[in-house]
């Protein structure tokens, strides 16, 4: 199973392949969920808080993968975190990356699939 959070551009999107697809909506077996989807080997659960939840099938994740929103405004976005304390403390480490595009729902998919 993988897990991300999508925004509502992109749960709008996933709308939009329901209705292309006519995929088959199940109906929600609590009040946390706002759709299921189940067809064939297709399992994909959205949730109210913006989670959506898919099975490991070839099909949900291309589902998943085309309604990621890719943002074009920049060729790469830059990102830093860094983490202990300093001299006072102990050692201070910081991490900086540059992504694209692209790599940015690369990253999105791989962190979904754990």
């Amino acid at each position: 199973m993988g897990s991300l959070a999508i925004s509502n551009d992109e749960f709008e999107n996933l709308k939009g392949i329901i209705r292309e697809e006519k995929l088959n909506c199940e109906s929600v077996k609590n009040s946390y969920e706002l759709l299921r989807i189940k067809e064939n080997d297709i399992v994909i659960i959205v949730y109210r808080s913006g989670k959506v939840v898919y099975n490991d099938s070839d099909a949900s994740k291309q589902i998943i993968n085309s309604i990621l929103i890719k943002d074009f405004e920049y060729d790469f976005i830059l990102g830093s975190d860094e983490t202990g304390k300093g001299e006072w403390f102990g050692p201070l480490v910081v991490v900086a990356t540059a992504l694209t595009p692209d790599e940015i729902v690369d990253l999105r998919m791989l962190k979904c699939s754990r």
